[in-house]
């Protein structure tokens, strides 16, 4: 099946829309202090939002989030419905937006706005009511996964070119990652315009996603990893192959297959749709994660 461009961009019109929606539905932002559209570079797209648990509840830890979006869409903004349940239990949340692909932009460019963002935040930890956080955890979901994996990976591997002077990350938390970048160079799914699209004009040259790839860097991964994934997830056999690989490489790891039925039990559903009682699950256990390697 082909997906012309722009019915692939008439989709995500409505998906915006459906998320504004969620957005005016959603408890009001005022009772985590947000700290909103702080710029971290000068792309307008180059901006994070923050929100800071209620004082008697926070627990000191920071989950940083990358959205997801198949790497040509996704606002920041769009997370917070998906915050709440981490805010209310104590937990502090950022969200932070960065360049789409397209128009001179590629996968490469975003994972150096992921880089560029975590270093403008571990230099102003004061400034933002974050001094003193104990931990320090990232999440991605989808493109975000990627994106969220390459950048914990990029603490000890340099051949990603990610510069991370300054930060630290106590683990890395994916849901519905896209794992395997370069396998996404034979899809019949897409068209060819599609794949200039979303991976880039240089797709095709050999070893080009397979250098910006998740997959190519795992055995340097060094802190450990949450990996969500469900039955109805379409990157589901790619996740698996995560799996399967953490294990090979003996990397400490939890990882959460979901086997429901429910259709809604989807791709990325615990971030698009958090209240499904699966949702809360997989959040529910994201959270524990969390504790748990906080306390080590």
């Amino acid at each position: 099946m082909i997906v012309p461009v722009t019915g692939f961009k008439l989709y995500y019109w409505f998906a915006y829309r459906k998320n504004d929606k969620k957005l005016r539905a959603a408890p009001s932002m005022e009772r985590y202090r947000p700290v909103l559209d702080r710029p971290y570079g000068s792309n307008r797209q180059q901006v994070y939002d923050l929100y800071l648990a209620e004082e008697d509840k926070r627990k000191r830890i920071l989950l940083i989030d990358i959205h997801g979006g198949y790497y040509v869409r996704g606002r920041h903004r769009d997370a917070y419905p998906f915050a709440i349940p981490f805010l209310e239990e104590g937990f502090d949340f950022l969200s932070m937006e960065y360049r789409l692909c397209g128009k001179g932009v590629e996968t490469r460019d975003q994972l150096q706005d992921v880089a560029l963002c975590l270093r403008e935040l571990f230099s102003h930890l004061k400034e933002l009511g974050l001094e003193g956080e104990r931990r320090f955890f990232l999440t991605g979901d989808s493109a975000g996964g990627h994106l969220a994996l390459c950048a914990a990976e990029a603490l000890n591997e340099p051949k990603l070119g990610m510069d991370l002077s300054g930060v630290q990350l106590d683990g890395v938390l994916l849901n519905c990652p896209s794992y395997n970048y370069e396998s996404y160079r034979e899809s019949t799914f897409d068209s060819e315009k599609m794949k200039r699209w979303y991976l880039g004009k240089r797709y095709a040259v050999p070893g080009y996603l397979e250098a910006i790839s998740p997959r190519t860097y795992l055995k340097t991964l060094q802190i450990p990893v949450f990996v969500s994934t469900c039955k109805n997830d379409f990157l589901h056999s790619g996740v698996k192959l995560l799996e399967q690989e953490l294990i090979q490489f003996g990397k400490e790891f939890v990882f959460l297959d979901l086997q429901d039925e429910d259709p809604k039990v989807s791709h990325v559903h615990n971030v698009t749709d958090p209240n499904l009682p699966a949702s809360e699950q997989v959040n529910n256990a994201m959270m524990e994660f969390m504790l748990k390697y906080a306390e080590k």
